[in-house]
């Protein structure tokens, strides 16, 4: 798996000491933090070179960033616009620094993975802090795995959380429900009778969640496959592949509900691959829209139906600011291509 190159601001002098073609001593000098610039930019210039393939270059550079004073780095940790890859590797650096680590918690760029790594070892105070972000922990449901390996969860927390997925778990399956209503009368007369019953009797959405909670990673994997509607729509956001990617192949997977998981943003890159790799659910626009239109769509797959899109979403594509800019950009592109063409 390549990596991913990150992006850094900088002035032009500072990234000349900081540059590989900067001779090794100049490096040196910027790793060791004497750099007479602002804390923002000294930081940034640390974390390039705490990266450095020169060995010694990058010691120095952990080693001043470790011993940074945290008054100067307060703004920092504190700011939506500090880089997300560096909130993490700071958090990395002060794992016991309890103060730190509540900046980064508390700071909305900060990414899950990082998160989901401070819950497994932090200590009460931090995890309470954690559970308090309910709208981070709904669209990241894996942050409840990471919470619960940690032995200092409290019963208490562990059942808001319960409560709050429970809570989102109902809300999605209402609206799942609401576009089967949509669907002709014969259609989905057929669709209840399949969908309520699972092993011959009925199953609430808070039981089907509380059985799920229960299982271990080989029942969920058969239950993805064989469960109705309620543990679809729980399973598909599982973290594990195979989990979510049974969900996929389960019998009485629907339209509607493939329609519902194309524009999710809480569910793993496994379930678009698969939705792109299955011919019958293609043939809905609305499908091909989804994958295009959401940004948790891997770039790819989402370039490869733009030019199956219609006039009048790739307007809205070209002018959105919800989706990468490479979509936006093609949109445009092909919107101004078919005004020239009608010329």
């Amino acid at each position: 798996m390549s990596k991913k190159t990150v992006t850094l601001k900088l002035s032009k002098p500072t990234a000349e000491c900081i540059n590989a073609s900067a001779s090794k001593e100049v490096r040196m000098f910027a790793a060791s933090g004497k750099l007479p610039v602002e804390a923002k930019e000294l930081v940034v210039a640390l974390y390039y070179l705490a990266h450095d393939k020169d060995p010694d270059v990058k010691k120095e550079a952990r080693k001043s960033l470790a011993e940074f004073p945290q008054a100067g780095l307060t703004p920092i940790l504190s700011s939506p616009e500090t880089h997300p890859k560096i909130l993490d590797y700071l958090s990395r650096l002060n794992a016991g620094n309890v103060s730190i680590q509540e900046m980064i918690l508390q700071n909305s760029t900060t990414e899950p993975v990082t998160v989901g790594r401070i819950a497994e070892t932090a200590d009460e105070k931090l995890l309470n802090l954690i559970g308090e972000n309910l709208d981070r922990i709904k669209e990241n449901p894996e942050l409840i795995e990471s919470i619960s390996k940690n032995p200092h969860v409290t019963a208490e927390l562990k059942e808001k959380l319960n409560a709050a997925t429970t809570d989102q778990n109902k809300e999605e399956i209402e609206e799942e429900d609401g576009l089967s209503e949509a669907a002709p009368e014969g259609e989905r007369k057929e669709e209840s009778a399949d969908e309520q019953v699972e092993e011959g009797k009925e199953l609430d959405s808070d039981s089907v969640y509380k059985q799920i909670l229960e299982m271990g990673v080989s029942q969920k994997i058969k239950f993805a496959i064989t469960g109705n509607k309620e543990a679809r729509s729980i399973l598909v956001k599982d973290p594990n592949r195979l989990v979510c990617s049974n969900v996929m192949k389960n019998p009485r997977l629907t339209e509607s509900e493939v329609v519902l998981y194309s524009s999710s943003k809480n569910v793993s890159e496994e379930v678009f691959r698969m939705i792109d790799k299955n011919r019958d659910w293609l043939r809905s626009y609305q499908i091909k829209l989804n994958l295009v239109s959401n940004a948790r769509v891997p770039l790819p797959i989402a370039m490869k139906y733009i030019n199956h899109i219609r006039d009048k979403d790739l307007e809205i594509l070209s002018k959105s600011r919800n989706v990468p800019r490479a979509i936006s950009n093609m949109a445009r592109q092909l919107v101004a291509k078919k005004k020239e063409k009608k010329k």
